[in-house]
């Protein structure tokens, strides 16, 4: 009886492990997902290896020429920044709006360029993607 309680605790205190980034507030979520990249993917919980996460903050959000503008500049050490500026065809209200909030609150947002060079981002409670880069980052 003692054995099957000691595997219960160990068992519960490994999912509470696993799963306690997740229900974290979102500035350390999306930290934790950035750096989880640096995981041995041996063990099976890293990303894929062509994929490539980062924090981002918003800088700016513009509509030129019917296309949606992002400036996205790195997170992290302010002598260490690159800028980027990622663009979309079409963008509904909904998502304007939303972008335009986490620009004014300065909601850190991950964003992920796949393999083949598309562009996502995520915040707390939405996403945009299939973004296309159009400057590239200056470093």
């Amino acid at each position: 009886m003692a054995q099957f309680a000691i595997g219960c605790t160990l068992g519960a205190a490994i999912i509470a492990a696993v799963g306690a980034p997740f229900l974290a507030p979102w500035p350390f979520r999306v930290r934790y997902l950035a750096n989880a990249q640096t995981v041995d993917s041996l063990l099976g919980f890293g990303p894929v290896p062509r994929q490539d996460m980062r924090v981002v903050r918003l800088e700016s959000v513009d509509i030129v020429a019917g296309h949606l503008e992002l400036g996205l500049a790195e997170a992290g050490n302010a002598r260490a920044r690159s800028r980027a500026t990622v663009s979309r065809r079409d963008c509904g209200a909904g998502e304007l709006a939303k972008l335009d909030g986490w620009q004014a609150a300065h909601t850190p947002l991950l964003v992920v360029i796949d393999e083949d060079h598309s562009v996502h981002l995520f915040g707390p409670d939405a996403s945009v993607t299939d973004l296309i880069v159009t400057k590239e980052p200056v470093r």
